[in-house]
């Protein structure tokens, strides 16, 4: 006897909810898509973030009101990074596989240096907010 698989869905596939632009995964052949429709890839922020990650680095460079502002909203980025690269699923995946390939270490290793980066922000932006706090 068939299963009663949707139209179009294979019997033994898990069903995806949502939509195909807002299926928790992304599509793999819509990379691109995902970094700029604010989804970020498995490796990558989304798009948004980063050009605002950009123009709090070009404001932080100043010594007045507006580059601590700047500091401290890359403070904040921060954590938003650190936090989202801690709960990337790819990740996850990839060290519940182990032992593993060359690719899924290059993924280990990247996605453990942006969290690293991340946190590394954070110490410096606190550590810029404090200086800049004395001055």
């Amino acid at each position: 006897m068939r299963s009663a698989a949707p139209r179009g869905t294979h019997a033994h596939a898990p069903r995806q909810r949502g939509s195909r632009r807002t299926k928790p995964g992304g599509d793999p052949r819509n990379v691109a898509g995902d970094f700029v429709g604010g989804g970020g890839t498995a490796l990558s922020a989304p798009l948004i973030p980063l050009l605002i990650l950009a123009a709090l680095l070009a404001v932080a460079w100043r010594q007045d009101r507006w580059g601590t502002w700047a500091v401290g909203g890359l403070t904040l980025l921060a954590i938003l990074f650190a936090v989202a690269g801690a709960q990337e699923p790819i990740l996850w995946r990839t060290l519940q596989a182990a032992p593993f390939g060359p690719f899924s270490g290059l993924v280990v290793v990247l996605s453990a240096g942006g969290f690293i980066l991340s946190l590394l922000m954070l110490v410096f932006g606190i550590l810029g907010l404090i200086e800049r706090a004395r001055a």
